[in-house]
């Protein structure tokens, strides 16, 4: 009996080590943090339009069907991880996101939609919580670089970043 406990542990275990990826980043684009203390594990990444056509045809022939693009904006997502000490601080609707694009023109602005549970990380420094927001960029008419503009709930921070087309950058 303790055999196959121990059997369906390690099974379990291997199973969930397989099912572990990193993230891969839009090549095209580069994120810059100005004044994050979050700066050391990039939790913002945008995936563009042409990032996301190209993740969809591959998997897409993986599952050997069609690809289905319908889902996919029309700029391209923003995804930011929140992080707090307490589970509301964490909570992605409690935290505000602004988005300002190269013209000056805001593009977005708005508390965070996600309506999830924050997850948990223990450690031997103590609890903390995290969630995930994601932002949907599909105004075709926004300017690269855009600076985004994170307001933390309960505390006076606020997170400058600022994502650009590598192309545009290197032309510079």
């Amino acid at each position: 009996m303790t055999k196959k406990i121990g059997l369906c542990l390690f099974i379990t275990a291997l199973f969930l080590i397989s099912c572990v990826t990193t993230k891969q980043e839009d090549p095209a684009f580069k994120v810059t943090y100005k004044n994050s203390l979050y700066s050391y594990s990039n939790p913002l990444t945008f995936d563009s339009h042409e990032y996301l056509m190209k993740k969809e045809e591959a998997k897409a022939a993986r599952e050997m069907r069609e690809p289905d693009y319908s889902l996919i904006p029309q700029v391209g997502y923003i995804l930011f991880r929140t992080v707090g000490l307490t589970l509301e601080s964490a909570k992605a609707s409690n935290w505000l996101f602004i988005i300002i694009d190269n013209t000056g023109k805001e593009v977005y602005r708005s508390l965070g939609k996600s309506d999830s549970t924050p997850n948990y990380n223990v450690s031997q420094y103590g609890t903390s919580w995290y969630d995930y927001e994601a932002i949907r960029l599909d105004d075709t008419s926004i300017e690269f670089p855009l600076q985004v503009h994170i307001v933390e709930p309960y505390s006076d921070r606020v997170y400058d970043i600022t994502i650009s087309n590598k192309q545009q950058t290197e032309g510079q």
